[in-house]
């Protein structure tokens, strides 16, 4: 869910998106997500910026290196849903 807390405000992405355990591959349950936040992003300006974060049990071996990846599937996903990189 998109919320839109005002112009001057964040918007708080409320559902969280799931990947496979100890992987970067979202599972398939979550991909009409990214097309759900794709389409909501494109109806907001190209001025508006957006940050993905991705997350890994810190015990994990390498959960920095998997968390970035996590997060580059994301911005990877989206891009292929016709948001910019640059965003």
């Amino acid at each position: 869910m998109i919320t839109d807390l005002g112009p001057e405000s964040p918007i708080d992405i409320v559902d969280a998106i799931h990947f496979k355990d100890r992987t970067s591959e979202v599972q398939a349950n979550d991909e009409p997500l990214l097309d759900f936040l794709a389409a909501g992003l494109k109806s907001y300006s190209a001025g508006l910026l957006i940050e993905a974060q991705g997350h890994a049990a810190g015990g994990e071996p390498h959960a920095l290196a998997l968390s970035l990846s996590r997060a580059r599937v994301v911005k990877d996903g989206l891009g292929r849903r016709g948001i910019e990189a640059s965003r």
